[in-house]
């Protein structure tokens, strides 16, 4: 209609016209007394919006494609450093460990080390064992670099405990502590902070050791028997809880002893206490109450209702470990699969890594050509491999030089190879 038949139109119906001029709609009467929308350009608005959520729909697909695309591009850019590998580091070999000295407590069982035996047992009070032991306890920060699809490169700081156990500048502290950790600091518990060297360290019993060159005399532990300790004994823990806690002091009992316990996959055998054990105590040393190191705090039971529930790895087998690490520079007799595998753990693994199915897949095979990069591991040794852990549980009993049948699956079917075990050696193996 013209614009004189629309306002007599309007006129006889008490009706007014309205005009948005910013979305160019008008408000048009029907035969109905209703109001209905149109544009100027004379189509169903009803019409435009659908038009509109279409290509909405269309833009969201589009984009939710494109992010999908470039995240599993990138997510194959940095596949390598996804994996589980052992991140060595180049340090120098240690000196031998027949020229560290450490104090042993009398009667201790004889360990490879020149021993200074100390003088006789003095039984004290919790005040006068930290005064004996605390210039030994050093605070350990961290700062780990880590990458994700998300937000890029970034760096994370941790924190922990550690315990001197030579005037030469050796702590022990546990693996997780330093684990991957691009810089290493010790602060003494006189304040003075050394940029630390990370020595080695061993993922299956969580020890590592760092070492340090000061400008001052340090003060060493005196390792006591934990094959000696009793259950109800009293004990003294001194750590860096919360990481900002330096040199605290909490005391208990030992609650029980030999309990096996297991942390991400891994089997120990450790002493439980109810003294209080907190993020940042871990590394920390456990001593009686003659001042003896006996354990290493390396763990905790958290949750709901838990409390008076921690942890440490008895000394004798923590000081045998990092003697082997202190000489050698890692722990001898440590098995290598040679395999670098993948997790795909859920659907969104799945869709990242273009498979089917959850499960541990093969990236590389260092010791079997007949391994390939995709394979999917379904047993070893007749154990069903879900998770990585497994892998580590159906090789436990397993020596270097022993070989053990894999079966994998591929499209083309499933395989059953032989793979000869290696003993791990930092710097030539791929697994943790």
């Amino acid at each position: 209609m013209n614009n004189n038949e629309y306002n007599n139109y309007s006129d006889q119906n008490n009706a007014q016209q309205s005009s948005d001029k910013s979305s160019n709609l008008s408000y048009y009467p029907s035969d109905n007394g209703t109001y209905s929308c149109y544009s100027s350009s004379n189509y169903s608005v009803d019409a435009h919006i659908v038009n509109v959520k279409r290509w909405t729909v269309l833009m969201l697909l589009f984009f939710s494609v494109v992010s999908i695309g470039i995240g599993f591009l990138l997510s194959m850019l940095t596949l390598g450093s996804m994996l589980s590998d052992r991140e060595t580091g180049s340090n120098p070999l240690p000196p031998s460990s027949d020229s560290v000295s450490v104090n042993v407590a009398p009667n201790r069982p004889s360990v490879e080390t020149t021993i200074v035996p100390g003088d006789g047992k003095v039984k004290m009070n919790v005040s006068q064992v930290c005064e004996s032991v605390m210039s030994a306890n050093v605070e350990i920060t961290t700062e780990t670099a880590v990458y994700n699809t998300l937000y890029g490169h970034y760096v994370t700081e941790g924190a922990g405990s550690g315990v001197i156990i030579s005037k030469e500048g050796y702590i022990i502290t546990n693996h997780h502590v330093i684990e991957n950790a691009r810089t290493v600091n010790v602060t003494l518990s006189n304040g003075n902070t050394y940029k630390a060297t990370v020595v080695g360290s061993d993922s299956d019993t969580d020890i590592a050791v760092l070492s340090i060159s000061a400008s001052e005399p340090l003060t060493s532990a005196t390792l006591g028997d934990s094959s000696s300790v009793t259950q109800g004994e009293e004990i003294v823990i001194i750590g860096n809880p919360l990481g900002t806690l330096g040199s605290s002091v909490t005391n208990g009992i030992i609650s029980a002893l030999d309990r096996q316990i297991t942390i991400d996959g891994k089997d120990m055998m450790l002493m439980q206490t109810n003294a209080a054990v907190n993020p940042g105590n871990s590394g920390g040393g456990m001593y009686n109450m003659y001042g003896e190191l006996i354990g290493i705090i390396n763990a905790k039971s958290s949750g709901d209702g838990i409390e008076g529930i921690g942890f440490a790895i008895p000394i004798n087998s923590a000081f045998q470990i990092s003697s082997q690490i202190i000489e050698y520079g890692y722990v001898r007799g440590r098995i290598d699969h040679g395999l670098s595998v993948i997790s795909v753990e859920d659907v969104w693994d799945m869709t990242r890594y273009n498979v089917s199915k959850i499960g541990v897949y093969i990236y590389k095979s260092e010791f079997s050509s007949e391994l390939r990069s995709g394979d999917r591991i379904v047993s070893i040794n007749g154990i069903e491999i879900s998770v990585y852990t497994d892998i580590k549980r159906s090789l436990q009993n397993c020596s270097a030089g022993d070989t053990v049948k894999i079966v994998v699956e591929r499209r083309s079917g499933t395989y059953t190879y032989d793979l000869t075990l290696r003993e791990y050696v930092p710097g030539n193996s791929t697994n943790n």
